[in-house]
């Protein structure tokens, strides 16, 4: 590597852990529809793991203190406390010598610009892995149960309450089952549950093959069809019918894993029915990386560092997240199924 670049590299603060960090912040999310229907709420604590509170039947993030600080002031009433720690997730990768040697941006001659727009191309790559793996770990809060790539269970938030999940079988097998009066049992159950919470709607997230066995069921086929209107199949419902008021989402996504196997973020035949609009339910902490830059800050979603290779024949450049999306309210959950 020329010792420009290395200069570059060393010496350039846009190359420094914090400007890395702040531009790996602002590169547009690409992925993620539970993203992009903003169930969850962001916040960043100081800490590597977050104290959640039960207290009759609620599920509470607490705020961290100081060492040495008075504790939180204990009350009256059934409570929990759990601590729960928050997952890293950390990518390296390396941008070699050739990546950069004799470029130049077009149309410049200014060796930083076109450093910097490798560095870019790369973080956005790097990025991207990190939006899919939150996005499967939301999925994953959405049915109770926070697991990592691997399939390794996180957070179990039913077990570690003791709440036991709820269910509600669709027997669309059958053409006597009524489709509608499971969902109003759905919502009846959610509505009884909220206490004190508020929502605005339903949602049910669910697979492919779960939309198709409730819209083509014959108790559901007329309100489907009278759904597109005038001109039936224009739209693509999959992705926004409403039935009783609840939303239906199909959501296919799913991703591979280091292993190569596949996982699926809404399990074949599944779906989850969930609160929209609620104020306190869902939310993803974000914990600091474990840089000296970031000890005892507030965690940022994302962070990315930098290291000059030996002999200067590359530079090292890692990304670090360290996300826990939660549910603080499981028993807001409903799993749906297809049987009996």
């Amino acid at each position: 590597m020329p010792k420009l670049l290395a200069d570059i590299f060393n010496n350039n603060p846009a190359f420094s852990t914090s400007a890395m960090t702040d531009a790996i912040n602002v590169i547009p999310t690409q992925y993620g529809a539970v993203n992009e229907l903003g169930i969850f709420k962001e916040k960043g604590v100081a800490t590597t793991s977050v104290l959640v509170e039960r207290k009759n039947g609620v599920l509470n993030v607490l705020s961290a203190t100081d060492r040495g600080a008075p504790g939180s002031v204990n009350t009256s009433g059934k409570r929990d406390l759990v601590s729960l720690a928050i997952p890293s997730f950390v990518l390296n990768d390396t941008i070699k010598a050739a990546d950069v040697q004799n470029i130049r941006k077009f149309g410049e001659a200014d060796e930083m610009e076109a450093v910097q727009d490798v560095v870019n191309d790369k973080l956005a790559e790097m990025k991207a892995k990190h939006e899919i793996t939150l996005e499967y770990m939301r999925c994953c809060a959405l049915q109770g149960v926070v697991k990592d790539g691997s399939g390794t269970t996180l957070v179990d938030l039913f077990s570690t309450f003791g709440i036991t999940q709820h269910t509600q079988a669709f027997n669309t097998s059958s053409a006597n089952t009524k489709i509608d009066q499971k969902l109003r049992d759905v919502k009846r159950y959610i509505e009884k549950n909220l206490k004190g919470e508020v929502m605005s709607g339903i949602l049910c997230l669910c697979s492919g093959n779960f939309f198709e066995a409730i819209v083509q069921h014959a108790s559901m086929k007329d309100a489907f069809n009278a759904y597109q209107g005038a001109t039936p199949y224009r739209e693509d419902l999959r992705y926004g019918f409403v039935f009783n008021g609840i939303r239906f989402i199909e959501y296919e996504g799913s991703a591979t894993n280091a292993a190569g196997s596949t996982l699926r973020f809404i399990p074949d035949n599944e779906a989850v029915f969930l609160p929209l609009g609620t104020r306190n339910v869902f939310e993803t902490v974000f914990a600091p990386a474990d840089y000296i830059e970031a000890v005892n800050t507030i965690g940022q979603p994302y962070y990315a560092k930098q290291k000059l290779q030996d002999f200067e024949r590359g530079v090292d450049i890692q990304t670090q997240s360290n996300p826990l999306p939660i549910c603080k309210r499981p028993d807001l959950l409903v799993k749906g199924t297809l049987g009996s």
